[in-house]
């Protein structure tokens, strides 16, 4: 007997989940649903942007040596 989820499932992405549009669906977002989420992903990819410039001190007392 397998053990764990069914085969196919997947956890949600978080706040939203992300589903793949239909072939041939028409987009039902406005202009400003798409603004706004244009501007939380900006924000995420700043703030992941931020955690990998961030290096221990240490790291960089080494380099300047």
């Amino acid at each position: 007997m397998p053990v764990g989820p069914p085969r196919g499932h997947q956890e949600p992405l978080g706040e939203r989940e992300f589903t793949a549009p239909r072939i041939g669906a028409t987009d039902t977002r406005t202009p400003v649903d798409v603004e706004a989420e244009a501007e939380a992903d900006a924000r995420v990819l700043v703030s992941l942007l931020a955690l990998v410039r961030m290096e221990p001190r240490s790291t960089r007392n080494r380099e300047r040596r």
